[in-house]
Protein backbone atom coordinates (compact mmCIF):
# COMPACT_ATOMS: atom_id res chain seq x y z
CA UNK A 1 0.00 0.00 0.00
CA UNK A 2 1.39 3.54 -0.76
CA UNK A 3 0.52 6.75 0.75
CA UNK A 4 -2.56 8.33 0.44
CA UNK A 5 -3.21 10.58 2.93
CA UNK A 6 -1.35 12.95 5.03
CA UNK A 7 -1.98 15.04 8.11
CA UNK A 8 -0.74 17.20 10.63
CA UNK A 9 -2.39 18.24 13.62
CA UNK A 10 -1.73 19.94 17.02
CA UNK A 11 -4.09 18.63 19.36
CA UNK A 12 -2.60 20.33 22.56
CA UNK A 13 -5.52 22.41 24.24
CA UNK A 14 -3.17 25.18 23.93
CA UNK A 15 -3.03 25.24 20.14
CA UNK A 16 -6.89 25.82 19.71
CA UNK A 17 -5.88 29.79 20.69
CA UNK A 18 -3.47 28.81 16.80
CA UNK A 19 -5.31 30.25 14.19
CA UNK A 20 -3.60 28.65 11.43
CA UNK A 21 -5.82 25.31 10.82
CA UNK A 22 -6.25 26.35 7.23
CA UNK A 23 -2.62 27.21 7.12
CA UNK A 24 -1.57 22.99 8.09
CA UNK A 25 -4.12 21.73 5.73
CA UNK A 26 -2.20 24.12 2.87
CA UNK A 27 1.08 22.57 4.03
CA UNK A 28 0.17 19.42 3.72
CA UNK A 29 -1.43 20.45 0.22
CA UNK A 30 1.78 21.62 -1.13
CA UNK A 31 3.87 18.76 0.54
CA UNK A 32 2.03 16.02 -1.50
CA UNK A 33 1.45 18.38 -4.78
CA UNK A 34 5.69 17.73 -4.69
CA UNK A 35 5.55 14.07 -3.72
CA UNK A 36 5.50 11.90 -6.58
CA UNK A 37 3.40 9.08 -7.12
CA UNK A 38 3.47 5.35 -5.15
CA UNK A 39 5.52 6.85 -2.17
CA UNK A 40 6.22 3.75 0.16
CA UNK A 41 5.15 4.50 3.78
CA UNK A 42 6.46 1.18 5.44
CA UNK A 43 2.83 -0.33 3.90
CA UNK A 44 0.71 2.46 5.70
CA UNK A 45 -1.59 4.72 3.72
CA UNK A 46 -2.42 7.26 6.16
CA UNK A 47 0.32 8.94 7.85
CA UNK A 48 -0.85 11.81 10.76
CA UNK A 49 1.40 13.79 12.43
CA UNK A 50 0.49 15.24 15.75
CA UNK A 51 2.70 18.10 17.49
CA UNK A 52 2.61 18.73 20.71
CA UNK A 53 3.15 22.58 21.70
CA UNK A 54 3.03 22.03 25.85
CA UNK A 55 3.91 18.12 27.21
CA UNK A 56 7.39 18.00 26.20
CA UNK A 57 8.83 14.21 26.29
CA UNK A 58 10.08 11.52 23.52
CA UNK A 59 8.49 10.67 20.35
CA UNK A 60 6.44 8.26 19.93
CA UNK A 61 5.02 6.07 17.28
CA UNK A 62 2.37 4.18 16.68
CA UNK A 63 1.06 1.77 13.94
CA UNK A 64 -1.61 0.31 13.38
CA UNK A 65 -4.35 -0.78 10.32
CA UNK A 66 -3.65 1.36 7.46
CA UNK A 67 -2.58 4.10 10.02
CA UNK A 68 1.01 5.78 10.85
CA UNK A 69 0.81 8.27 13.63
CA UNK A 70 3.85 9.86 14.82
CA UNK A 71 4.23 11.88 17.97
CA UNK A 72 6.13 14.86 18.03
CA UNK A 73 7.40 15.81 21.36
CA UNK A 74 10.99 16.70 21.34
CA UNK A 75 10.66 20.35 20.84
CA UNK A 76 7.83 22.12 22.61
CA UNK A 77 7.10 26.17 22.47
CA UNK A 78 4.56 28.26 23.75
CA UNK A 79 1.59 29.02 21.44
CA UNK A 80 1.84 32.70 22.19
CA UNK A 81 5.32 32.46 20.47
CA UNK A 82 3.83 30.26 17.78
CA UNK A 83 1.28 32.54 16.92
CA UNK A 84 3.66 35.18 16.95
CA UNK A 85 5.75 34.21 14.30
CA UNK A 86 5.39 35.33 10.38
CA UNK A 87 3.63 32.65 8.37
CA UNK A 88 6.33 32.23 6.59
CA UNK A 89 8.60 31.41 9.80
CA UNK A 90 5.89 28.88 10.51
CA UNK A 91 5.66 27.24 7.40
CA UNK A 92 9.75 26.80 8.06
CA UNK A 93 9.47 25.55 11.42
CA UNK A 94 6.72 22.94 10.18
CA UNK A 95 9.10 21.61 7.71
CA UNK A 96 11.90 20.88 9.91
CA UNK A 97 9.68 19.01 12.83
CA UNK A 98 8.29 17.26 9.35
CA UNK A 99 11.80 16.35 8.55
CA UNK A 100 13.03 15.27 12.01
CA UNK A 101 10.07 12.57 12.13
CA UNK A 102 10.80 11.31 8.65
CA UNK A 103 14.33 10.77 10.01
CA UNK A 104 13.24 9.02 12.89
CA UNK A 105 10.64 7.08 11.06
CA UNK A 106 12.92 6.34 8.40
CA UNK A 107 15.07 4.19 11.24
CA UNK A 108 11.79 2.23 12.06
CA UNK A 109 10.34 1.77 8.72
CA UNK A 110 11.20 1.30 5.34
CA UNK A 111 9.65 4.98 3.63
CA UNK A 112 10.71 6.37 0.73
CA UNK A 113 12.25 8.97 2.62
CA UNK A 114 14.28 10.62 -0.80
CA UNK A 115 10.54 11.76 -1.78
CA UNK A 116 9.76 13.09 1.11
CA UNK A 117 13.29 14.82 0.93
CA UNK A 118 12.45 15.98 -2.78
CA UNK A 119 8.95 17.14 -1.71
CA UNK A 120 10.52 18.94 1.73
CA UNK A 121 13.17 20.82 -0.35
CA UNK A 122 10.95 22.36 -3.67
CA UNK A 123 8.75 23.69 -0.56
CA UNK A 124 11.78 25.70 0.76
CA UNK A 125 12.67 26.61 -2.60
CA UNK A 126 9.59 27.65 -3.88
CA UNK A 127 8.48 29.94 -0.91
CA UNK A 128 5.93 31.55 -1.54
CA UNK A 129 3.93 28.69 -2.86
CA UNK A 130 1.29 28.51 -5.63
CA UNK A 131 0.40 25.79 -7.47
CA UNK A 132 -2.50 23.83 -9.41
CA UNK A 133 -4.20 20.92 -10.51
CA UNK A 134 -6.09 20.13 -13.77
CA UNK A 135 -9.41 17.91 -12.92
CA UNK A 136 -8.24 15.70 -15.32
CA UNK A 137 -12.44 13.73 -14.64
CA UNK A 138 -14.47 17.52 -16.15
CA UNK A 139 -11.62 18.68 -18.46
CA UNK A 140 -12.71 17.85 -21.96
CA UNK A 141 -11.51 18.86 -25.86
CA UNK A 142 -14.50 20.06 -28.00
CA UNK A 143 -15.45 17.37 -30.65
CA UNK A 144 -13.96 19.63 -33.37
CA UNK A 145 -10.26 19.33 -31.59
CA UNK A 146 -9.87 22.81 -32.06
CA UNK A 147 -11.10 23.74 -28.39
CA UNK A 148 -10.50 22.64 -24.66
CA UNK A 149 -12.44 23.12 -21.68
CA UNK A 150 -9.56 23.37 -18.25
CA UNK A 151 -10.94 22.99 -15.10
CA UNK A 152 -7.87 23.85 -12.90
CA UNK A 153 -7.91 24.02 -8.95
CA UNK A 154 -5.59 26.43 -7.46
CA UNK A 155 -4.02 26.87 -4.09
CA UNK A 156 -1.79 28.39 -2.30
CA UNK A 157 -1.14 29.91 1.22
CA UNK A 158 -3.80 31.76 1.33
CA UNK A 159 -6.99 29.65 -0.04
CA UNK A 160 -8.02 27.75 -3.11
CA UNK A 161 -10.35 28.63 -5.87
CA UNK A 162 -11.40 26.16 -8.97
CA UNK A 163 -11.27 28.07 -12.12
CA UNK A 164 -12.25 27.48 -15.60
CA UNK A 165 -9.98 27.93 -18.94
CA UNK A 166 -11.20 27.69 -22.55
CA UNK A 167 -7.92 27.16 -24.32
CA UNK A 168 -7.89 27.22 -28.26
CA UNK A 169 -5.36 24.85 -30.51
CA UNK A 170 -2.55 26.66 -30.11
CA UNK A 171 -2.96 26.24 -26.10
CA UNK A 172 -3.88 29.98 -25.97
CA UNK A 173 -6.51 30.92 -23.47
CA UNK A 174 -9.42 32.51 -24.42
CA UNK A 175 -11.27 32.78 -21.71
CA UNK A 176 -10.37 32.20 -17.65
CA UNK A 177 -13.26 32.71 -14.97
CA UNK A 178 -13.34 31.69 -11.12
CA UNK A 179 -16.08 28.83 -10.90
CA UNK A 180 -15.87 28.74 -6.81
CA UNK A 181 -13.96 31.68 -5.45
CA UNK A 182 -13.26 29.75 -1.95
CA UNK A 183 -13.16 26.03 -2.57
CA UNK A 184 -11.80 23.04 -0.78
CA UNK A 185 -10.15 19.99 -1.70
CA UNK A 186 -13.54 18.13 -1.40
CA UNK A 187 -14.93 20.39 -4.34
CA UNK A 188 -12.40 19.24 -6.29
CA UNK A 189 -12.53 15.77 -5.36
CA UNK A 190 -16.47 15.42 -5.02
CA UNK A 191 -18.37 18.35 -6.79
CA UNK A 192 -16.27 18.11 -9.74
CA UNK A 193 -16.40 14.28 -11.03
CA UNK A 194 -17.40 13.85 -14.37
CA UNK A 195 -18.88 15.55 -17.34
CA UNK A 196 -19.84 15.69 -20.91
CA UNK A 197 -20.74 17.41 -24.75
CA UNK A 198 -24.56 18.18 -25.12
CA UNK A 199 -23.74 19.89 -29.06
CA UNK A 200 -21.67 22.43 -27.75
CA UNK A 201 -22.23 23.18 -23.97
CA UNK A 202 -20.38 21.05 -21.42
CA UNK A 203 -22.41 19.72 -18.51
CA UNK A 204 -20.02 19.25 -15.63
CA UNK A 205 -21.75 16.63 -12.69
CA UNK A 206 -21.08 15.65 -9.21
CA UNK A 207 -20.40 12.41 -7.65
CA UNK A 208 -23.94 11.77 -7.32
CA UNK A 209 -24.47 12.68 -10.72
CA UNK A 210 -26.31 15.89 -10.17
CA UNK A 211 -25.51 18.47 -12.65
CA UNK A 212 -23.91 21.44 -10.72
CA UNK A 213 -22.60 23.64 -14.10
CA UNK A 214 -23.43 24.39 -17.61
CA UNK A 215 -21.19 26.06 -19.89
CA UNK A 216 -22.13 27.26 -23.28
CA UNK A 217 -19.28 27.42 -25.81
CA UNK A 218 -20.79 27.82 -29.06
CA UNK A 219 -19.40 31.67 -29.30
CA UNK A 220 -16.21 29.73 -29.24
CA UNK A 221 -16.75 27.06 -31.43
CA UNK A 222 -18.38 28.95 -33.86
CA UNK A 223 -15.62 31.61 -33.83
CA UNK A 224 -12.95 28.76 -34.35
CA UNK A 225 -15.03 27.07 -37.70
CA UNK A 226 -14.36 30.05 -39.32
Amino acid sequence: MYLNRFVITMPDESAKHIEISKHLGMFEEFIFHFLPKKVNMGGYGFFCLEIYTSKQGKNEIKAYGQCLDFYYRELTFQSEHFARLTFQEQFYLLLDITENALKELNSKFEIDKEKFDFALTECRSNYPLKAEQILKKVSKSHKNRKLRVNFVREFDLNGESICCRIIDKNDVILKEQVIISDSSVYDASYGFRSSKWCDDKLLVFDRFDKQILELDLSEYVNNNER
